[in-house]
């Protein structure tokens, strides 16, 4: 027993004549079955060991258990974390459907009987890298796993680069002023890749060795492009970051004051940084005060505002000579920027009177007088008058030498003379709108005289009208002085009231007016006007059947027209083909009276302004005695002209019915007439001699169309057609004969039961034009005798 005990348990203890054994089972050998027989070595890979792999290849790995088959119950594959890996697809042909991205396994057999297990693996990835195991289940082992482990790495470049903090907006991140911030660059790659930064902002370059990049009380210069760079041996990444910091800009610099007038003067300027902003203007704010306190760097109440959207504005429309101090600040999306240093200018003022003597002749005076010193080329204006006059006349404007003489005196009579020196500085006032008036294509513009021509006389002014539709870089703002250069032009305009014509209808327009003389120019501010569109269809439109022959119909104005003079409400029957229009004035209902039943009728409204007419309404069907509206036009049977109606049959049908077969018994009655009582027959004359009251109604019609043989044989191709006119029509029946002649004279004799008092002759030799118009004649065709 002693002995039985030291062999394995799976092994049977026998005790023969030379003592005790064991009796191993197949999977054991020694003394007492103690060893094993087949182990994890008979379990092997293709390839083994540690597996080296590029990002995106693909791999087949091969497991092979052929010495220990015949004892495998089963083998799997399973990942580092112990997760079996699922087998692969197959088609309806029983093929293996690989995946485009992943892993799955399969198997392949063999006809003697053995198989492989496969391991696919697609486009590898970082994650795919780590510790794998071939799995095989011996049976005879109890169920003893058998395992064969591999690791596989995958190489690559670095990818799947991250900005931390994210960013709100693809590659673009704001900041808020006076923050203290830390980028951090993170990318995936093996080997693990190195990282840095680069920076470039108004500060300049910062440059960082490690994946992060601090930033302490940013401001709006810390606004720049940012670099982040991670590199191994497979390659490198980069990632570009514009990073916006949401601060003020800062103020402007290097003010420029130049072209200084008695009335305006040009501002340039150095704009400060103002980092990336979607808009951006400056406020130039300005008051005029004493002279004597005109010092920089004194706090002022400013008076006036003007919104400049470049660094280079024109101020125009102040007074000859007055000091003004002028700050500048610059407004973004984040907010105004401190002051600019104060700046004070002084405008140029009006000239002083000149000193002069005046010298008298016999009919004739000059003047002269002195040079003004230190001002700028000059020119000078006389006036004179009687002392009795109350109006001064102009001799002479723009003179610029310091003697004149007038001539043609009276003498003996007091004069007085006046002399006015004008300036290079002298620009015009600036113009004001009074009034302006709209149509579908015009604009009627009305605006006040100027009050000041730079010294000018108010008569030398000109005026111009520069207008631009709508477009969306041009805000009502804009400065006055900016030129326009898509801007159309009246020029030259003498007076204060200009038509502007040829518009677009329904289209915002901006507008201003320019002042100019010989000197300089002025202008208004932008104004705004839309042209007058036609009015709207009238809308919400209801229809009131009643059991009788009324109907009425009612609509309401659409919100967007102006005030409507009156409607046009058309309606008809279906079998109609005019319209009757119906006026509708002040109200927005019409009853219609003396409607038929069961009769289609159609209508549509139109809407009229003192611009014209609207589109019309939809048509819309209805008939009356349904007590119903018709959304659509009813279908018409193609061998029918009138529309399925009720099954009662209306009495205008029926005496529709009636008269048309009246009429068409009068036309077969006609026809046979015809047949029997008109020939047409040889040429041939009739007797001058021969008595008209041995005939009974004759009637002989000669036309001619050109020379021929009367010889020829008779070709009888005259086509005669005869209509009858609606029984509706005024007068007598009428008859038209239309006779289409050939190139031949011919005589066409007409007999028939007339009176002698109805015989009618008509004969023509003359040549027919190439249009073939018909001879027409009328036949009094009361006095058949059947």
């Amino acid at each position: 027993s002693i002995v039985c005990q030291q062999c394995h348990p799976e092994s049977t203890c026998y005790k023969g004549v030379n003592g005790t054994f064991c009796l191993c089972p197949p999977t054991k050998s020694g003394t007492y079955c103690e060893k094993q027989i087949y182990s994890s070595k008979d379990n092997f890979l293709i390839p083994n060991g540690n597996i080296s792999l590029h990002l995106d290849e693909m791999i087949i790995i091969t497991g092979n258990n052929a010495a220990i088959a015949s004892y495998v119950n089963s083998s799997y594959w399973t990942t580092s974390n112990g997760v079996h890996i699922s087998k692969c697809g197959k088609d309806r042909d029983n093929h293996i459907i690989y995946p485009d991205n992943g892993m799955c396994s399969y198997t392949v057999s063999f006809q003697d009987g053995s198989k492989l297990d496969k391991l696919f693996l697609s486009r590898l990835k970082f994650e795919n890298t780590g510790k794998y195991t071939y799995n095989s289940v011996i049976s005879i082992y109890n169920n003893s796993v058998f395992q064969h482990e591999f690791f596989i790495e995958v190489n690559g470049p670095p990818i799947n680069m991250r900005i931390i903090p994210k960013t709100s907006v693809q590659d673009y991140l704001r900041l808020n002023a006076n923050e203290n911030v830390t980028l951090t660059c993170v990318a995936d790659a093996k080997p693990e890749p190195t990282l840095k930064w680069e920076c470039i902002n108004e500060n300049g370059q910062i440059l960082s060795d490690s994946g992060n990049i601090t930033f302490n009380s940013i401001s709006i210069r810390n606004t720049g492009n940012c670099r982040c760079i991670a590199t191994n041996v497979y390659g490198t990444l980069r990632k570009n970051i514009s990073i916006v910091v949401a601060d003020k800009a800062e103020p402007v610099t290097n003010i420029d004051i130049n072209h200084i007038t008695n009335t305006s003067f040009r501002i340039q300027f150095k704009p400060g940084y103002a980092g990336r902003t979607k808009h951006i203007h400056y406020q130039i704010r300005y008051t005029t005060i004493d002279s004597r306190k005109c010092s920089i760097g004194e706090k002022l109440n400013y008076t006036h505002s003007y919104n400049c959207f470049t660094n280079n504005c024109i101020l125009d429309n102040m007074l000859p000579g007055s000091h003004v101090v002028v700050s500048i600040r610059t407004i973004t999306d984040y907010g105004i920027s401190r002051d600019s240093q104060l700046t004070c200018v002084v405008l140029k003022d009006k000239p002083k009177n000149p000193t002069f003597s005046v010298l008298s002749g016999e009919d004739s005076v000059t003047v002269k007088w002195e040079q003004i010193e230190s001002e700028p080329e000059f020119s000078y204006k006389i006036r004179y008058k009687m002392v009795t006059d109350t109006e001064w006349t102009d001799v002479a404007v723009d003179i610029k030498k310091r003697q004149y003489v007038i001539y043609h005196l009276t003498a003996n009579v007091w004069y007085q003379f006046r002399i006015q020196a004008i300036n290079v500085y002298g620009a015009p006032s600036r113009p004001q709108m009074k009034a302006i008036s709209s149509t579908l294509q015009e604009f009627n513009l009305t605006w006040y005289p100027i009050t000041y021509n730079g010294g000018y006389s108010i008569e030398f002014v000109k005026y111009s009208v520069e207008y631009i539709h709508s477009l969306p870089y041009i805000p009502i703002s804009l400065p006055p002085s900016l030129h326009c250069a898509l801007c159309q032009r009246i020029k030259n305009i003498r007076h204060t009231n200009i038509v502007i014509p040829n518009l677009q209808p329904e289209t915002l327009y901006y507008y201003r007016i320019v002042a100019w003389n010989l000197r300089a120019y002025n202008y208004s501010q932008w104004y705004q006007e839309r042209t007058k569109n036609l009015p709207s269809p009238p809308e919400d439109i209801q229809l009131r059947l009643s059991d009788n022959d009324n109907a009425t119909i009612s609509w309401s104005t659409s919100q967007s027209s102006d005030k409507i003079l009156y409607y046009n409400v058309s309606i008809k029957s279906y079998d109609d083909v005019l319209y009757e229009s119906k006026i509708v004035k002040q109200a927005n209902y019409v009853i219609l009276h003396k409607l038929k039943k069961f009769i289609l009728y159609q209508f549509y409204i139109v809407a009229i302004d003192k611009f014209g007419a609207s589109k019309a309404t939809p048509i819309q069907y209805f008939i009356l005695g349904l007590n119903q509206t018709v959304t659509q036009i009813p279908q018409v049977n193609s061998t029918q002209s009138s529309v399925t109606l009720p099954r009662r049959v209306p009495l205008g049908l029926i005496l529709a019915i009636a008269s048309g077969s009246l009429l068409l018994i009068i036309a077969l009655l006609y026809l046979f007439y015809k047949r029997n009582h008109v020939t047409i027959s040889e040429p041939q004359l009739v007797p001058d001699d021969l008595p008209l009251s041995n005939k009974i109604g004759l009637m002989d019609m000669v036309m001619s169309q050109g020379s021929r043989n009367l010889d020829e044989p008779e070709n009888l191709n005259n086509q005669i057609s005869t209509n009858s006119l609606d029984s509706e029509g005024e007068g007598d029946d009428i008859t038209n004969t239309t006779i289409t002649p050939e190139e031949h004279t011919r005589t066409v004799s007409f007999v028939s039961q007339y009176h002698e008092e109805d015989i009618i002759t008509t004969s023509s030799n003359e040549q027919s034009d190439d249009n073939n118009e018909p001879l027409r004649f009328k036949l009094d065709l009361n006095n058949f005798s059947d």
